[in-house]
């Protein structure tokens, strides 16, 4: 047990300053900026699956499976604090365009 607060205070300090935190409500602009960098990383991923060397394809399902649910965890991350892509105020009804009819005449 002794070791793993060791460990534990070891590795604390580093890993803060590695994984981000997410603001509750403020400044949720990180958490929808680490939504899209996942889905990127997602993307990159299957992407990559497709010219991966033939002994390397468990590693990229391996990859491809993680970046996912990185992906889905994070998104339900930012649902639950209330997060969207876009601001309330762009919320408006959509204008309807009338062509007309064109002859060809």
């Amino acid at each position: 047990m002794e070791v793993i607060k060791k460990a534990w205070l070891w590795l604390g300090p580093r890993l803060s300053s590695i994984l981000p935190v997410y603001p509750a409500r403020a400044g949720c602009s990180d958490l929808a900026e680490a939504v899209m960098e996942s889905l990127r990383d997602w993307k990159l991923a299957k992407e990559q699956f497709n010219y991966a060397d033939p002994g390397l394809i468990d590693y990229m399902v391996y990859r491809i499976n993680a970046a996912e649910r990185r992906f889905m965890a994070l998104l339900s991350l930012a649902k639950a604090q209330g997060v969207k892509a876009w601001p309330d105020n762009l919320a408006e009804p959509v204008k309807t365009v009338n062509w007309g009819s064109e002859t060809g005449d």
